[in-house]
C-alpha cells in the first residue's frame, strides 16, 4: 500500500511541473486564387474564380477580379461578374486559335497562353458484345476518327448512360420512373491507353495522347468494365459516347486530378497535388474541342 502512495505522489508532483504550450490556430490555406474556365469553340465563355479556403469553409467567391482574353483573330475582350464568383464573356473562339488569359487581382496577378485544339469528329461507332477477363460478357465499342498530324493532340473518352428507374408495387407492376443518368465505367487495352498510368485511378473516363496514331485515321475499342445487368426496375435507353481532343493542361489537370481523388480515399497514400497552369495560384484554364454520338438502346 505504501508503495502504491508513492507512486501516486510522484506522478501528481511531476504533472504539476508541466507547462501548457498554447496551440497557435494558424491557417495552412495560402492567400491566393483558385481559376477554372474551359474553353470551347461553339460556347460562349464562363469562368469561375475563388479565394483558396479550408476544406471544412465555405467557398469564398471573388466578384471584384479583372480578367480579360486577347485573341489574334478577334481583339481583347473584358469579362462580365455575374456574382457568385462567375464571370462571362459572351464570345466564342475557334480551333487553332491563339488566346492570352489575363486576370488582375490583389491577390493573383497572371497571363496565361492558351490553344484551342483542332476540330475533333467520330466518323464511326461500333458496337459489339465480348468477354473481358474480370468482367465477364460485356458490351465494347469500336470508334473512328481522323487525328490531326499538324498538333500534338490529347484525348479523353467518356459514356454517359440514361436510365429509368422504376417503382415497383406489391404485385411486381411498374408505377412510376424516374430518369437518371451517371458516367459508364470504361476500360480499355489500347498502347495508348495503357501508356498512361493515370488511368489506373479512374473508371469514369480514358485520356490518352496521341503518340502511336498521329495523322492517320484512327481505330480505338473500349469496354465496360461492368456487365450489363438485368432488372425489372431499371431500363437502360441511351448511352453517349464523348471524345474530346483536349490541350494539355487540361489533360494533365484531368489525370492529376484523378490521381488525388482516388489518392484521397487510401488511408496509406498522401494525395498527390492537382497540376494547373495558374502562377502562384490554383485551377486550370484551357481549351478543348468535342464530338458525341448517342446509341439509342431497345428494352
Amino acid at each position: 500500500m505504501f508503495k502504491y502512495l508513492k507512486y501516486c505522489f510522484l506522478f501528481i508532483c511531476l504533472h504539476s511541473c508541466i507547462d501548457e504550450v498554447p496551440i497557435n490556430q494558424i491557417s495552412d490555406s495560402p492567400k491566393s486564387l483558385v481559376i477554372h474556365s474551359f474553353i470551347h469553340p461553339d460556347s460562349f465563355l464562363n469562368t469561375t474564380v475563388s479565394e483558396v479556403s479550408e476544406i471544412t469553409s465555405a467557398y469564398n467567391w471573388i466578384n471584384d477580379a479583372n480578367l480579360t482574353m486577347l485573341s489574334k483573330s478577334k481583339g481583347l475582350f473584358s469579362f462580365i461578374n455575374n456574382g457568385n464568383g462567375k464571370y462571362a464573356l459572351n464570345q466564342n473562339f475557334l480551333p487553332n486559335d491563339s488566346l492570352l488569359f489575363q486576370i488582375k487581382h490583389s491577390l493573383l496577378n497572371d497571363i496565361i497562353s492558351i490553344k484551342i485544339p483542332s476540330r475533333i469528329h467520330i466518323k464511326r461507332l461500333d458496337t459489339f458484345t465480348t468477354l473481358i477477363s474480370n468482367v465477364g460478357k460485356t458490351k465494347a465499342y469500336r470508334i473512328y476518327f481522323k487525328d490531326s498530324a499538324y498538333n500534338t493532340n490529347y484525348y479523353r473518352i467518356y459514356g454517359v448512360r440514361h436510365y429509368k428507374k422504376y417503382t415497383i408495387d406489391a404485385v411486381l407492376g411498374k408505377v412510376d420512373s424516374f430518369l437518371y443518368e451517371d458516367k459508364l465505367p470504361i476500360g480499355g487495352t489500347e498502347v495508348c491507353f495503357l501508356r498512361n498510368s493515370y488511368n489506373n485511378y479512374t473508371t469514369k473516363e480514358i485520356l490518352f495522347s496521341d503518340e502511336i496514331i498521329n495523322g492517320t485515321e484512327s481505330m480505338l475499342e473500349f469496354y465496360e468494365t461492368l456487365p450489363r445487368s438485368v432488372s425489372n426496375s431499371i431500363a437502360l435507353y441511351q448511352i453517349d459516347i464523348y471524345l474530346e481532343n483536349i490541350d494539355v493542361n487540361i489533360f494533365n489537370f484531368l489525370n492529376s486530378r484523378n490521381a488525388h481523388l482516388w489518392q484521397q480515399s487510401s488511408i496509406t497514400q498522401l494525395p498527390a497535388n492537382v497540376k494547373g497552369n495558374i502562377t502562384n495560384g490554383f485551377g486550370v484554364v484551357g481549351g478543348y474541342t468535342n464530338d458525341v454520338i448517342r446509341i439509342k438502346l431497345k428494352n
